[in-house]
């Protein structure tokens, strides 16, 4: 449906959602987190008219902040594969919205009928915003995929490693040394699941927000089911004793937030009590088995 609002040409204010294109019967190009098989593609899957088809552009691809931005204009271009996306007549409207409310306004804004190089289509593409701020990065290939992200490829394997060689015992006390590394783990593991949370929710929820609306997402409920979590736990706020957080397998909502506020403990006062070493170590186990869960429906076939 053809529309009439201001020009998308990057300068709007930061605040709120991005607007919509002007011409939502276009279908949409996808390179990122909206892509069948990433995080996000769960979204706007509900409003297809078809299957997803293969699509190339030319343009080039960064990175900044873990996103995905495409930048058109650069006369160094290279073909860059996404997805052809095309909803159903009457739900256009409702899919660009939903694309508009998970995209951050501040990262992105829209390129109207821009044509594929294939097929030679016209689409709604929506384009890197401010590529010389934000220490942006050139990507290096032609597709952007959750699977080659740092966090992912290198981050995980160490949280892994550490898993292995720190969590398979309980601990024999004093062992501080073991327990700042189970932490540094911890936090690592943390620093992957909230780009998980971004990519898979939208950048611009904040960080609690997200841990409550993953512990009722059907992904994590699943893999938290699938792990066989069978502890029960509970912690408090380290500020305020009176705010417990439980652990209980039978509310994975609730368990998302226990292992959310673990991971805060960690970042204010120093630990006093032996059992604290036991919690990092259990939620760590635990946390890193419900994530790989998780990413088995990311990996590259």
């Amino acid at each position: 449906m053809k529309k009439d609002p201001p020009p998308s040409d990057g300068t709007e204010s930061e605040g709120g959602s991005i607007p919509p294109p002007r011409d939502t019967s276009l279908p949409f190009f996808a390179y990122g987190s909206l892509k069948p098989r990433e995080p996000a593609h769960h979204q706007v899957e509900r409003f297809l008219s078809q299957a997803p088809s293969p699509a190339t552009i030319d343009g080039r691809l960064w990175i900044r902040d873990g996103l995905p931005l495409l930048e058109l204009d650069s006369p160094e271009k290279e073909l860059i594969d996404g997805f052809l996306l095309s909803f159903r007549p009457e739900l256009s409207e409702q899919a660009y919205a939903t694309i508009c409310a998970f995209e951050p306004r501040n990262h992105y804004f829209w390129k109207d009928d821009v044509r594929l190089r294939d097929p030679r289509a016209p689409v709604n593409v929506l384009v890197g915003k401010k590529l010389e701020k934000g220490r942006a990065a050139l990507l290096e290939t032609s597709s952007w995929t959750l699977c080659d992200d740092p966090v992912f490829s290198y981050g995980l394997p160490e949280v892994e490693s550490s898993t292995s060689s720190e969590a398979g015992a309980g601990f024999d006390w004093p062992d501080w040394p073991r327990f700042f590394r189970l932490q540094m783990a911890y936090l690592l593991l943390w620093s992957a699941v909230e780009r998980y949370t971004a990519l898979l929710l939208g950048p611009g929820l904040g960080p609690l927000a997200r841990v409550k609306s993953l512990g009722k997402h059907e992904v994590f409920q699943a893999a938290f089911r699938k792990a066989g979590i069978t502890r029960r736990d509970q912690v408090c706020d380290s500020r305020d004793p009176t705010d417990v957080y439980v652990l209980d397998p039978a509310n994975p909502p609730k368990a998302a937030l226990y292992y959310y506020q673990v991971r805060n403990n960690l970042s204010h006062r120093g630990k006093g009590a032996w059992a604290d070493g036991e919690i990092v170590r259990n939620s760590l186990v635990e946390l890193k088995r419900i994530l790989d869960l998780i990413l088995e429906r990311h990996v590259r076939e």
